[in-house]
């Protein structure tokens, strides 16, 4: 028994799954070295779909209103669904349009096939009329009856090579949902939330959603989403990009103080956009006006200056205020729902890009009486694997075994092999450094405020590094920061995070989850001795470490044996605008253009041209 999920737009992937798992996972990006690569060629597909049963389901997704763009050797037909090439896709939207630059993998993308599925769902019933109007009238909404469960989905086949597979597209956020309760929930109940955004009142937006361990995931009302739309458009109004600009604002935010909080936008997207008739940038426009702000003064400052304005700060520290508020709104109504409903969960389950909100999802579970959980690729990459589990469970009745460990949850990209460690080392002018313990040399090299990149393993999958292509540094020496954001090309400003030994987690932090293993929630730094790994407001986004994880937890266990702490600081393995690097190649040529000095291998430590 076997399903596969394949999701085409952007962050797109690929997962095989079968009785006892995930057993192979592809991620676009990591592969082309183009960040959020969008599509799947038809070699991708040739190398997912092999040795696929004749009977196996396929999981289709995109992002929202975009084509699944493919090959002319591949055809994929939907009912309702719209043939359109991407010339034409492309043609239709601005020419500055961050997408196209999410296709150069491709030389010829723009020749390209498409199947446009559009995101019209079915989402009113007698049991949700009127839920966008506000939280409140969201509050009221009834269970609702598996029909609308089952419509989350529209049928069609894909072929290639002259075979026609069975394929199902299934609606954007239902997915984002299904990967969160088969990753982080698979065995407790969970209220899962996704609260992006999207063209309201649909589930485009985001959705509640009841999960009961073996039964098919209850799609219960849309959000009428709009948080992440209007965050990702005040980060490029304070310009810090189209794309990545949400990651750089929430580390903008605690530099600044939230006066431009604004009452009139928490609400639905009804609400803040006046019945839809307004589009973000110009609520957020409204917003300036009535605050007074002056827009012009925006484009005028220096994103590498030490510090940011104050007025640019705290728009941020509104916005992320706002996007605060309205989120525990949400919470609150599916709280509210589940009780009217009689649904007993033991988790809440955030999902979606706007759960990558590492603020919003720890002040949210301080609150709340049941483990609030985020697994690792609430990014649309783990769209696939929710594609993959959706697929599974209508083909066959019953769900894929889920991950037996932490590990095997969130490492599912390439291995690391020692001849390819080798052959990397040696085209790229690195040499193993020999007759030394290779744990013992990183320490002193970290303790004497070196950084070293690790690859170790298999990659991570979502868009945080866990130790397995990581650059790490001292956090106990404040120049860290600023000597690791100058080696990456990063804004001065920018935070960095700590991994920490999941048992000395308390020694250092507090004020959040028992556990963080995926990177997605702040804690509060209970000591000045980590300076390079707490954030102006005094927190710290943790990624908290165990032995699953591998070499980085044993390289921790080292440090606390010299008698540092078993904390390190930790970022991606990447320079500026190129996704966290894959194989060994990849991260020798990476730190050899960086000027990083050592890498820690599985196979010994090894200096290269940059070292002193």
């Amino acid at each position: 028994m076997q399903a596969i999920g394949l999701h085409f737009g952007h962050d797109a992937s690929g997962a095989v799954l079968d009785q006892g798992g995930l057993t192979q996972f592809l991620n676009k990006e990591r592969r082309t070295r183009v960040k959020h690569a969008l599509g799947l060629s038809s070699d991708d597909l040739r190398e997912l779909l092999e040795g696929a049963p004749a009977d196996v389901l396929l999981g289709l997704c995109s992002t929202q209103l975009v084509p699944m763009f493919h090959d002319a050797d591949v055809e994929i037909t939907m009912a309702g669904g719209e043939a359109m090439g991407a010339e034409d896709f492309f043609g239709r939207i601005p020419a500055g349009h961050h997408y196209r630059r999410l296709i150069p993998w491709h030389a010829d993308f723009l020749g390209r096939g498409g199947a446009l599925v559009r995101e019209n769902f079915p989402y009113y019933s007698a049991a949700n009329e009127g839920f966008n109007q506000s939280y409140e009238a969201m509050a009221m909404v009834g269970a609702q009856t598996p029909a609308l469960s089952r419509a989350m989905h529209i049928d069609g086949e894909l072929r290639l090579d002259g075979r026609a597979y069975r394929a199902r597209f299934y609606q954007h956020h239902y997915l984002h949902a299904q990967y969160a309760a088969y990753a982080v929930s698979p065995d407790r109940p969970a209220l899962v939330i996704s609260a992006d955004g999207g063209v309201g009142p649909s589930f485009a937006g985001g959705g509640v959603y009841f999960w009961t361990p073996g039964q098919k995931l209850q799609a219960i009302t849309p959000t009428d989403g709009w948080l992440g739309e209007f965050y990702d458009t005040v980060a490029s109004m304070l310009g810090l990009g189209d794309s990545g600009g949400a990651g750089k604002l929430m580390g903008l935010a605690p530099y600044g103080r939230p006066i431009y909080f604004d009452a009139a936008l928490v609400g639905t997207r009804w609400q803040i956009t006046d019945q839809y008739k307004v589009g973000m940038r110009e609520v957020i426009q409204r917003w300036f006006a009535r605050q007074r702000i002056d827009a012009a003064k925006l484009v005028a400052w220096n994103t590498f200056d030490e510090t940011p304005p104050n007025l640019v700060a705290d728009i941020a520290a509104s916005a992320q205020l706002l996007l605060e508020h309205n989120v525990l709104a949400i919470q609150r109504a599916a709280q509210a729902i589940a009780r009217r409903a009689g649904f007993q969960y033991e988790q809440i389950a955030l999902t979606g890009g706007l759960a990558l909100n590492c603020p919003a999802n720890s002040n949210l579970s301080v609150v709340q009486d049941v483990p609030v959980v985020v697994p690792a690729a609430v990014n649309d990459e783990g769209l696939s694997i929710g594609a993959a589990v959706a697929a599974y469970f209508d083909a066959h009745g019953v769900y894929p075994a889920p991950p037996a460990s932490y590990a095997e949850a969130v490492y599912l990209g390439a291995d690391i092999l020692q001849p390819d460690v080798s052959a990397a080392a040696e085209r790229h002018g690195w040499r193993r450094v020999e007759d030394v313990d290779p744990l013992k040399r990183t320490c002193a090299l970290l303790l004497g405020d070196q950084a070293v990149g690790i690859c170790s393993g298999r990659s991570e999958v979502g868009p945080r590094a866990l130790g397995h292509r990581s650059i790490l540094a001292n956090p106990a020496s404040a120049g860290s920061w600023a000597a690791v954001n100058r080696l990456k090309r990063r804004e001065p400003w920018r935070p960095f995070a700590p991994a920490v030994l999941q048992s000395e987690s308390a020694t250092y932090f507090d004020r959040g989850p028992a556990e963080s293993r995926y990177m997605l929630f702040n804690y509060r730094s209970r000591t000045q001795a980590l300076p390079a790994v707490t954030h102006f407001d005094h927190t710290s986004r943790l990624q908290h470490v165990g032995a699953e994880t591998g070499l980085l937890h044993d390289l921790l266990l080292a440090m606390t044996e010299v008698g540092a702490p078993g904390v390190l600081m930790n970022t991606s393995f990447n320079g500026p605008g190129v996704p966290i690097v894959e194989t060994a190649d990849d991260a020798f040529a990476e730190a050899t253009k960086l000027g990083l000095g050592y890498i820690l291998t599985d196979f010994g430590l090894f200096m290269g041209p940059a070292a002193p």
